[in-house]
């Protein structure tokens, strides 16, 4: 009698292809492949000495799987820094594999804190302050790169216990590339100190403001403090002299993730907050890689946007789209236009996709030029002819025209600064990062980083590279050139300064 054939065994994955990670434990390149599971994608590595790890990246297959048809083309540097030698992403500085400009560079001021968070992705000795020479190398390293800036975000530690924080800024301002310095901050110093919010607003600083949860034993959790009455200084100082911040907030599953929608609506009612930056919790640096998880039951890029919509009633998964510029995994954003009414509607609803992603590629930012001109025209047409089939139409037109005459006023000529600030009385944004770290990084994605760190010593890294791999090889903390600046006395100072009131 014939025999029955034999049945093949599958795998419970299924196999999308291969990239180059690292190995979480030695931190040397290894092979990486991507997979399939029960609608969820993973990444299974294998290093020769520590053996196999798997890890989930995101949640929901299909939205990874459609996200990667949005690859932005390529903004070629002018001049790359180092040499491909070991490949990516072991040669980070960057080496002529990169794909992408640094259209949101970073740099750090200072590895001084008045915090020691738990969940820090950092890892702060306090020695080191950044002098003016260094922040000079730092902006002609971006300008003679050519690459095309959208913000210069600064960083720590903690960058306003700079004592020459302002005199950085200006000098970042001082360069015709830049025409935005934010700054990231725990907000602290800005509610303790009463003249440092009027400085910053002085001299055109956007502020990033740290806030995790609106809880006090959350945020005990996150940031070793409830940080609540700290806030409350800090967003009061803001608001007082109008200085346009973001919230920015760290999500670890199971802890914060029920406070999406709170945090977005808290963003988006202030007239001074222009939006809300969201992002995974990564496990490295002295706090991260110190706290226990799970790799197969971390919270990914995908979950804070299902997170999002399910706890706002405004908002569907179609109104976000990933981020343009860089590796399309690497975030998702939607814009929202705060109508006249007090209401909100996404804009991606105002007219097809198509002109959507067009308005919005090559940038992180909403820039106010003569392509969103015309974008907001077309959807200011659109609306009006299918007006029978937009909820609130009236409410929408009336909206649109009035930002339209106000952030592109017939017969008068505004910089681009002030069209910024214009822009963000009417436009609000919501960015979700999914960021990476040992267990997680895709060197795929790494090579479209358009949000790199700039070193004084020349290189420009990406950041997720550069907190997992590179941070050791900067000279200013792996015990090359660092230098402590006289700090101990005013490090003691901050962190009195930091204690939260009982």
């Amino acid at each position: 009698m014939p025999r029955s054939p034999q049945q093949p065994r599958l795998s419970p994955y299924t196999y999308h292809g291969m990239t180059v990670s690292i190995c979480a434990e030695c931190k040397k390149s290894v092979p990486a492949s991507i997979q399939e599971r029960d609608g969820k994608m993973y990444l299974s590595k294998s290093c020769a000495e520590h053996g196999r790890s798997r890890v989930i990246i995101a949640s929901d297959a299909a939205w990874y799987k459609e996200a990667l048809e949005f690859q932005a083309p390529t903004v070629m540097l002018r001049k790359y820094q180092t040499e491909t030698v070991h490949g990516c992403p072991q040669d980070c500085g960057v080496c002529p594999e990169h794909e992408q400009n640094n259209a949101l560079p970073v740099i750090e001021l200072t590895d001084l804190c008045n915090m020691e968070c738990p969940v820090c992705y950092a890892d702060n000795k306090g020695s080191y302050m950044m002098s003016g020479d260094e922040m000079t190398r730092c902006l002609d390293t971006l300008e003679e790169s050519g690459t095309q800036v959208d913000a210069i975000v600064i960083v720590g530690g903690e960058p306003t216990a700079h004592p020459e924080l302002i005199e950085r800024i200006e000098q970042c301002y001082e360069r015709d590339f830049v025409q935005r310095v934010v700054v990231a901050t725990n907000g602290i110093l800005i509610g303790k100190r009463p003249k440092l919010a009027a400085q910053l607003a002085e001299v055109g600083a956007y502020v990033m403001l740290q806030l995790d949860s609106l809880d006090p034993d959350k945020n005990q959790f996150l940031r070793g403090q409830d940080m609540i009455r700290n806030r409350e200084l800090a967003l009061g100082a803001l608001r007082e002299h109008q200085i346009d911040t973001t919230l920015m907030t760290v999500v670890i599953k199971g802890l914060n993730d029920d406070e999406l929608g709170s945090l977005i609506r808290f963003a988006l009612e202030s007239d001074f907050l222009t939006g809300i930056d969201i992002a995974t919790m990564v496990y490295t640096g002295s706090g991260g890689s110190q706290m226990k998880f799970h790799p197969l039951d971390r919270i990914t890029g995908t979950d804070l946007i299902h997170g999002a919509v399910d706890q706002c009633d405004f908002l569907e998964t179609s109104d976000f789209m990933p981020l343009l510029h860089p590796h399309p995994q690497c975030g998702a954003a939607t814009y929202i236009l705060r109508l006249d009414d007090g209401g909100y509607v996404p804009l991606p609803r105002l007219s097809d996709r198509d002109s959507y992603r067009r308005a919005m590629l090559g940038h992180f930012i909403v820039v106010p030029d003569e392509r969103h001109e015309d974008y907001l025209r077309e959807i200011i047409d659109h609306v009006w002819s299918h007006s029978d089939e937009i909820e609130n139409a009236e409410v929408i037109l009336r909206t649109l025209r009035r930002a339209a005459d106000d952030i592109y006023p017939p017969g008068e000529v505004l910089d681009e600064r002030e069209r910024n600030r214009r822009v963000e009385r009417y436009i609000k944004n919501i960015y979700l990062h999914n960021y990476m770290d040992e267990h997680s990084l895709d060197a795929g994605a790494l090579r479209k980083c358009a949000c790199m760190q700039v070193l004084p010593d020349g290189r420009m890294i990406p950041d997720c590279s550069y907190r997992t791999i590179h941070r050791a090889t900067d000279p200013r903390f792996n015990g090359g050139a660092a230098i402590n600046h006289g700090n101990d006395g005013l490090r003691h100072q901050l962190h009195t300064i930091g204690k939260s009131p009982r």
